[in-house]
């Protein structure tokens, strides 16, 4: 299932945090197990930050503790690295009305996975946690791990990064993701995802919202569109069907 709702157009804007979550959540409509993945290396990381206020002292645990978070970081890490590769090739598929987007990673685990096998960055990690523990005590957390996968957007039309595009621009982006994460899915399931999409229509024309529709039903999948605009644009369209919500006067 995909989604997009008004608050994901401040993903280009926003903190990487956003910009993880949601590639996150579009990972997981591939590999199943990448949220539980998330879920146990966050648990660790807490448990991690724990022992170092409490028992620093016990290096054994915290040996264990930082062994399972590089693995885990390095597995997480590697199925985004996986999917931006699979939706990679239709991000740059010319669709009239779209923009062109290209996807990378900055100064992240992700960029060493390209360049060195993955028991190499383990290795690596589990010396930086080591190294690190006097540090990630006083700041809390961790300075290292799948945690800090920071991702830069680029508007390929524009040559410019996303988060200088204007709101309208930024839309679009994120709606050319959307739609190539769909075709990618399409083309590894052999099954249209639903899509729920949430005032998907803002700060489109006529002619670009008559461009995305045809688009969309183009992939085959069942679409649920949520709009507070009043010009109707979808009733004209014979294969959709249109609830409207009024004021119950009674109330």
């Amino acid at each position: 299932m995909l989604w997009i709702t008004p608050y994901d157009e401040k993903i280009f804007k926003g903190g990487p945090s956003s910009r993880r979550a949601f590639l996150d959540r579009i990972v997981s409509n591939f590999d199943f197990s990448h949220p539980g993945r998330i879920n146990n290396y966050n648990k660790l990381l807490q448990q991690r930050s724990k022992v170092l206020k409490e028992n620093n002292k016990d290096k054994d645990w915290l040996d264990a503790i930082e062994d399972q978070l590089s693995k885990l970081a390095v597995a997480i890490c590697s199925s985004r690295l996986d999917i931006l590769n699979r939706i990679s090739s239709f991000l740059t598929e010319k669709i009239s009305g779209l923009p062109t987007v290209k996807i990378d990673f900055f100064e992240s685990i992700e960029n060493s996975l390209l360049e060195n096998p993955a028991i190499k960055i383990e290795e690596d990690l589990r010396v930086k946690y080591r190294e690190s523990r006097k540090l990630d005590l006083i700041v809390g957390g961790s300075l290292h791990g799948s945690h800090k996968t920071e991702l830069i957007c680029h508007n390929l039309e524009k040559k410019m990064p996303a988060e200088m595009c204007s709101s309208g621009e930024q839309k679009l982006l994120l709606i050319s993701i959307i739609l190539s994460c769909a075709k990618a899915l399409k083309k590894s399931i052999k099954v249209s995802p639903i899509m729920l999409l949430d005032e998907i229509f803002t700060h489109l024309d006529g002619f670009k919202k008559n461009l995305l529709f045809n688009e969309l039903m183009s992939l085959g999948s069942q679409i649920w569109i949520t709009t507070a605009e009043t010009d109707n644009f979808l009733k004209k369209y014979d294969n959709v069907y249109y609830y409207e919500l009024k004021d119950n006067p009674e109330n």
